[in-house]
């Protein structure tokens, strides 16, 4: 009696056992499996019957290689020999077809030594769909990430803020002149390459991004080049957070921008130029609206940039020179540079004469996009040219003259008399010329001029004697010589 107890004892608390063991494997959510040598199924725990490649049933007794395709059952097999030989596998992967469709499992098999009997092996098999999937996912958007980069030609780097290891994409490296094994995948290697100057304001725009203050990195830098000159970067960046909201990496892109700082420094450069020029120098669009206004502009006429900047050009001309002013563009259209003398309008209302240089701009395809007009004032030049004018109509005069008398000279008396004569030779005409000296004592009373040396002359010119046409002294033809 008291043995039937206590073996009603050892079989309750097996029965007990047994079913906190099938308590546990039913809230396992893996497939577990048992199997012997060759792979057959012995044991079988499923969570989700609908995981597996067929039912219980069908499985129990059936080797993997009966059961499952040929690849995932070699692969099965794999991990049941390398378990026989070290204890365990890990981590092997197969895709089969299921009761729910195809499904990928990553496999865990343990070596289970039964006394007296066969090892068997307990293969624990992990659904990792959804996983595979993501990294299908993570591959294809790492590919053309990578496909992307290439065609910008920017650089990736990776840096992991735990141990303070980085990654260096090839490009990286290559921007400043190295193989990618000629430079090591060190932040110190990056660090040490950085300008001086630029240094500082690097690694406190990191430090933002990494404290949270700032979305996203946005530095631009230079990097000693391998030869020794500097290159310019500009580096975009994010930190990474985990779930505690510390950061724990930050990746981001290298571009090489050497040549845009070049052509943003040449074009400063000539925009200096432009505003240390005296000379007002305007564009427009092909429609005559003012787009630039350099500060020669507003030396000149007044206006400040933000006045004129979108007013039409013709605020600036007189109204006599709109319709002129418009033939000249047309007429850019097809010479496409070309200066005239013009006027400007200024603030205060004054007409400024100025020389303009007025060219057609294009884009880069060669395509008309406005108009550019330097404009030099010529206002002294125009006085300096008025003023010669006088001066040579008065030198004129004098070389014609007599000073005193104010009387034509010798010079106008040769002058015009082989002009009178070219006039009879031209109408094949005859003619004569007559000369009369008159009593210089009586005219220079006359003239109350005491010098006995000047004489005056009286010419003409006639076709016959009858008609000799003689001249007053004090008209047109009256000489001193």
């Amino acid at each position: 009696m008291i043995q039937s107890d206590k073996l009603q004892q050892t079989q309750y608390k097996l029965q007990e056992a047994i079913n906190s063991q099938n308590a546990v494997f039913s809230a396992i959510p893996d497939l577990m499996f048992e199997l012997d040598i060759n792979g057959r199924y012995i044991n079988i725990w499923a969570s989700n019957p609908q995981e597996l490649a067929a039912s219980k049933k069908e499985l129990l007794g059936y080797t993997v290689s009966e059961k499952l395709p040929d690849d995932a059952g070699k692969e099965v097999m794999n991990a049941i020999t390398e378990a026989r030989d070290t204890g365990n596998s890990f981590g092997r992967q197969i895709y089969i077809d299921t009761l729910s469709g195809k499904l990928w499992f990553e496999l865990s098999v343990s070596k289970k030594d039964n006394i007296g009997l066969s090892n068997t092996f307990i293969i624990i098999s992990r659904n990792i769909t959804d996983r595979k999937l993501n990294e299908e996912k993570l591959e294809q958007l790492s590919e053309r990430l990578t496909l992307a980069l290439l065609g910008n030609k920017e650089g990736v780097w990776d840096w992991s803020l735990l141990d303070n290891s980085v990654y260096f994409s090839p490009r990286c490296k290559e921007i400043i002149g190295y193989q990618d094994n000629e430079i090591s995948n060190d932040f110190f290697q990056w660090k040490r390459r950085i300008h001086p100057e630029d240094l500082p304001k690097v690694l406190k725009d990191i430090q933002e991004n990494i404290d949270g203050k700032s979305e996203y990195v946005n530095n631009v830098h230079r990097l000693k080049h391998k030869d020794g000159h500097w290159v310019w970067i500009h580096v975009k960046a994010k930190a990474i957070f985990d779930i505690n909201g510390k950061a724990i990496r930050i990746i981001g892109t290298h571009t090489d921008i050497t040549q845009e700082k070049k052509q943003q420094y040449e074009i400063y450069k000539q925009a200096q130029i432009i505003e240390q020029i005296h000379d007002s120098i305007i564009s427009t669009d092909l429609h005559g609206y003012i787009l630039t206004w350099n500060q020669g502009s507003q030396e000149m006429l007044g206006y400040t940039d933000k006045e004129v900047i979108g007013q039409h050009m013709s605020i600036l001309h007189r109204p006599q020179d709109i319709e002129k002013n418009k033939e000249y563009a047309t007429e850019l259209m097809t010479r496409e540079s070309f200066s005239v003398e013009s006027y400007l309008v200024s603030k205060s209302k004054k007409h400024i004469p100025v020389m303009v240089s007025l060219s057609l701009l294009k884009d880069e395809s060669g395509n008309p996009v406005g108009l550019i007009g330097i404009s030099q004032d010529i206002t002294h030049r125009k006085e300096i040219e008025k003023e010669l004018a006088l001066q040579r109509d008065i030198l004129s005069h004098q070389a014609h003259h007599d000073v005193l008398t104010g009387l034509k000279n010798r010079l106008t008396l040769e002058r015009d008399i082989e002009n009178l004569i070219a006039q009879y030779k031209e109408n094949s005409a005859p003619y004569a010329v007559l000369m009369l000296d008159i009593d210089y004592n009586s005219y220079n009373a006359y003239q109350k001029d005491p010098n006995p040396e000047h004489r005056l002359f009286f010419v003409g010119i006639t076709r016959t004697v009858e008609n000799l046409y003689l001249v007053n002294p004090m008209g047109e033809y009256g000489y001193q010589i």
